[in-house]
């Protein structure tokens, strides 16, 4: 039995700076990781018009589609749905995002604990330094996103392809509904 003394941890707190996207161009990416994922293309593209219609049926309905979706320690779903979450939280100033963030219900029984927590986590926007600066470094084009990206896509054996095609979804949602 291993025990873990956590009485002098202290609870990390992340504040969730808002940013804003040029014009990125996520197609090729995007295209690639949907082809390699078990969130198959029309099912991000439902996904897609549920968020910019506000659909909150659909939505919710395309939510739990995704959960649970797929195999591993966390599932492909599960994944693209915390990638999804995390970036949310970054260009909630859109309406689009601040209604997904606002109407999501996860039903966290559909899934394993270990997904459950990570969605928990990004639904109130404590998002992992790697997932966090992934989404600043690529928004910014910084000089340091091959770094991040390199990093995001090494966790797990696909964990980090299918994060990182949920914070090219939101993207992509980003740059269509700037001017909603």
């Amino acid at each position: 039995m291993v025990t873990v003394d956590v009485k002098h941890s202290k609870r990390w707190n992340s504040s969730v700076k808002k940013i804003c996207v040029g014009e990125l161009d996520t197609s090729a990416v995007s295209y690639y990781l949907k082809r390699h994922s078990f969130v198959k293309t029309s099912l991000i593209e439902k996904f897609k018009f549920a968020v910019k219609s506000q659909n909150k049926e659909l939505f919710n309905y395309n939510v739990a589609t995704v959960l649970g979706l797929g195999f591993g320690l966390t599932p492909s779903g599960d994944d693209f749905l915390v990638g999804f979450l995390s970036a949310s939280h970054f260009f909630s100033e859109l309406q689009p995002f601040n209604f997904f963030l606002k109407n999501i219900k996860i039903d966290y029984t559909k899934t394993n604990f270990i997904s459950a927590e990570y969605l928990r986590y990004a639904v109130v926007g404590r998002i992992s330094e790697v997932i966090a600066n992934t989404v600043i470094s690529v928004s910014e084009k910084k000089s340091d996103a091959s770094f991040w990206l390199t990093n995001l896509v090494n966790i797990g054996a696909t964990s980090g392809y299918d994060t990182l095609l949920g914070i090219l979804t939101a993207m992509e949602i980003y740059n269509a509904c700037k001017s909603c």
